[in-house]
């Protein structure tokens, strides 16, 4: 171990115990000195036994860590590694001796405050996580010769052998909303005893994606399931199979197994009577996760996933322009904007008063304003006198909204009870600041400034070429896959015809799949609003193709790899690295909302980095242009927002949750609420709070909670201030905005780029042979879809 008594800090001027304390634990974390000096060569193996996190792996396994050692030769005051930068290789000194030096920050002095000699190594902690050097590391031999090795290396090696875990690329999901049938038999039966619909409703109750919903809601989706009748050893579904039904159980008995790692069926639960199953299937086209096979003859009830979305996006969206028609029929509500009005509506509550509760009582301070949905009030300016009763969509207790205003009379619930709107000062004053502001502006100037219609802005040339003439059959030449998903996959290719390398990333989407997936709509919207982006933290898209059988989108490529090859293979990162690509990502948000576009698929897989080190955003294939609200289920598990799961409708505060989830997954390899599985990971993204590793500050953990507000309408981001309030949060105190925005900022890791069509950054995919480009492509806009 490091020889404390060595470090002379005093005569630095760190006199602090505290501050001495942190900087000699620092140093001593980072080294991990080995007394013993090897006589004979052992063997790489034999050596990164001695080191912690490697001496549990097997000795074939520490030999393909061992693989990739390269050995350096240092000369005196060769500098190996600079205080503060991020150690992405592991150290290990074969022969001399390495010094290690801090620098005082305010008084710029330095000092020596240990060595590593032979059989040393360093930079252990940093394959668990990302971290910098706290001091220098400087050869002080005449000659030194020292092992390095990737960190990536080491990680990958790790991952691979199930040492430590990563999670894998994560496909989006969305459910189809071009599909209106009715999803049932002919001759089904939809009719109902009342057993029957209490034994639903009783199953209904206990699974995830109904709770909170309104009786109402409820009723529509008892009413649209129809019966099926099954026998004794039926396989209801199958392990792997896509699902798009939800069933409940009337009466009956089902085993549920999964297929064990042996082959063999393994069951892992029993259902009977008024439970149900399936319920991903109500969510999206996914593959069933386990089988369901009868016991006994039984009877189920069964509903579609697009008679459930259809239910669940049309009473939602009824029930919030209800909620917008009441809104703009209050007078001192005249002046907000319609997206104003429809934010407002979404912050309010239900509530319901049975006969003669009290709503509000006279005398009492005015903190709500209350509009009645259904049922009747009764007003009374003293007790037993009643002066008036109000109806659905009357309204009352409105100056509660501007001031403090006493109570001039008493409420109560009307013979029948009443089900009120809820729309508190505290949560309109948070949405939109304090409303006698917004009286005094002037509407017109107000809807003068809002955001239009983002207008295409394609680009015509660049590099020289000109990409309306260009035939990307004759004029590029592929030469590597960078990226695969579900429809397609984007490859970087090289113009032909220029002198020095030109790069471009094109994209290949199949029509085959992307009709099989019902996706359309999405794609078109991808090509239409990437047009109409120009932010240097957003991919560009320069021009789009169609043959046959594929569409193509031709883009800017950005060679410096994934943010998710560098989490995953470099671990979590240090605050300070976190602040600079979240900062891009906001600055990318930002611009994005600013065109009225909500981007709905944020996640490391689509974040690419560029030769320069900043970050972008690509892929537009959830993106939308957004007036109000939209009801479409989109997005990749891990980082839905609640309201999305609940089919609430959703807005531009989807974003910023998925802004909060990416800071915590950068400041932690994993998302807060992953799981593994999907409904698991609903269950904890709808009902538990976030929970913070020991290794997040607290300003860190406060604008991650702040962002990850459950409800939209508290989150940070769409509360007043907007970005410019997360931009002023205390974790970015001393972060300098305008010189990111100008890209004046230096980066955390500046990528290794050989030319402008190096991949080496991207992980390997194989060679795909159906991956080849049409002969006949000409440029479109996707109408063919």
């Amino acid at each position: 171990m490091v020889n404390l008594s060595e470090l002379k800090l005093k005569e630095m001027g760190i006199v602090e115990p505290k501050m001495q304390s942190k900087l000699i634990n620092a140093v001593a974390d980072m080294l991990h000195i080995n007394d013993e000096f090897f006589v004979r060569d052992y063997g790489m193996s034999h050596y990164l036994a001695t080191i912690p996190v490697l001496k549990d792996m097997t000795e074939d396994e520490r030999a393909k860590v061992g693989a990739s050692v390269e050995c350096k030769e240092l000369k005196k005051g060769d500098i190996l590694l600079k205080q503060g930068d991020l150690f992405s290789f592991l150290i290990m000194i074969k022969e001399g001796t390495l010094v290690l030096e801090i620098k005082d920050p305010v008084s710029a002095q330095i000092q020596h405050v240990a060595r590593l000699n032979k059989g040393s190594f360093t930079g252990e902690e940093s394959i668990l996580r990302a971290c910098r050097a706290p001091a220098s590391i400087i050869c002080e031999s005449e000659e030194a010769t020292i092992w390095t090795i990737s960190m990536r290396h080491v990680r990958r090696v790790l991952r691979q052998t199930k040492h430590i875990e990563t999670i894998p690329h994560r496909e989006a999901v969305s459910a189809e909303s071009d599909d209106w049938g009715t999803h049932r038999p002919q001759s089904a039966i939809r009719s109902k005893t009342k057993d029957a619909a209490k034994c639903i409703r009783e199953a209904l109750m206990k699974n995830l994606l109904f709770e909170g919903l309104p009786d109402n809601q409820i009723a529509l989706f008892i009413e649209s399931m129809w019966s099926r009748d099954v026998t004794a050893g039926e396989m209801l579904i199958s392990e792997g199979e896509e699902g798009d039904y939800f069933y409940v159980i009337e009466h009956g008995n089902f085993d549920v197994s999964i297929t064990a790692q042996n082959g063999l069926q393994q069951n892992v639960s029993s259902l009977g009577p008024c439970t149900s199953f399936g319920g991903l299937a109500l969510m999206y086209n996914a593959p069933r996760n386990a089988n369901v096979k009868a016991v006994t003859d039984g009877k189920l009830w069964a509903i579609h996933r697009q008679v459930f979305r259809r239910i669940l996006s049309n009473t939602n969206a009824m029930a919030l322009h209800r909620r917008y028609a009441f809104l703009s029929h209050i007078p001192i509500l005249k002046q907000l904007l319609p997206t104003e009005l429809t934010i407002i509506a979404t912050a309010c509550e239900r509530k319901l008063y049975q006969c003669g509760d009290v709503i509000i009582k006279k005398g009492d301070d005015g903190d709500f304003l209350f509009i009645i949905k259904t049922g009747t009030a009764e007003v009374f300016v003293s007790e037993g006198q009643k002066v008036a009763e109000l109806q659905e969509g009357d309204f009352f207790g409105e100056m509660a909204l501007i001031n403090d205003t006493k109570r001039n009379a008493t409420v109560r619930g009307g013979p029948l009870g009443v089900e009120c709107f809820l729309l508190s000062r505290h949560a309109f004053n948070m949405v939109m600041g304090p409303l006698k502001d917004l009286m005094l502006r002037k509407k017109e100037e107000a809807l003068a400034a809002q955001p239009k219609r983002p207008i295409e802005r394609s680009a015509s040339a660049l590099h020289g070429v000109d990409f309306t003439k260009l035939d990307p059959a004759k004029d590029l030449e592929s030469l590597a896959i960078l990226g695969a998903g579900a429809f397609g996959e984007v490859r970087l290719v090289k113009y032909k015809h220029s002198e020095e390398p030109v790069g471009f990333a094109l994209k290949k989407i199949s029509i085959k799949q992307v009709r099989k997936q019902k996706q359309q709509v999405h794609i078109q919207q991808e090509r239409s609003l990437l047009m109409s982006v120009n932010n240097p933290f957003v991919v560009r898209l320069y021009q789009t193709y169609e043959s046959k059988n594929s569409v193509y989108l031709l883009m800017e490529v950005c060679l410096g790899g994934e943010m998710f090859t560098y989490l995953r293979d470099g671990g979590p990162m240090v605050e300070k690295d976190a602040k600079f690509y979240l900062g891009c990502i906001i600055l990318a948000i930002t611009h994005i909302h600013s065109k009225k576009i909500v981007f709905r698929d944020l996640k490391p897989e689509n974040i690419i980095i560029d030769h320069n080190g900043y970050a972008k955003i690509t892929d537009f294939g959830f993106a939308k242009y957004v007036e109000h609200r939209t009801f479409t289920l989109c997005g990749t598990p891990d980082y839905l927002a609640p309201e999305v799961i609940k089919g609430e409708g959703h807005s531009f505060g989807v974003d910023w949750w998925t802004v909060g989830i990416l800071g915590f997954e950068l400041l932690h390899s994993f998302p807060p609420f992953y799981t593994g599985n999907h409904m698991k990971t609903y269950r904890r993204i709808l009902r538990e709070k976030l929970k913070f590793p020991k290794t997040f500050s607290v300003h860190a953990k406060t604008l991650i909670n702040a962002l990850c507000q459950k409800q939209e309408t508290k989150r940070l981001g769409v509360i007043k201030g907007g970005p410019e309030r997360i931009q002023r949060q205390e974790w970015f105190d001393g972060f300098d905005w305008k010189a990111l925005a100008e890209q004046k900022m230096e980066p955390p890791i500046i990528p290794t780029v050989k030319n402008a069509c190096d991949s080496s950054n991207f992980d390997d995919y194989p060679p795909n042979k159906k991956g080849r480009m049409s002969k006949k492509l000409k440029v479109s806009d996707f109408k063919c879809l």
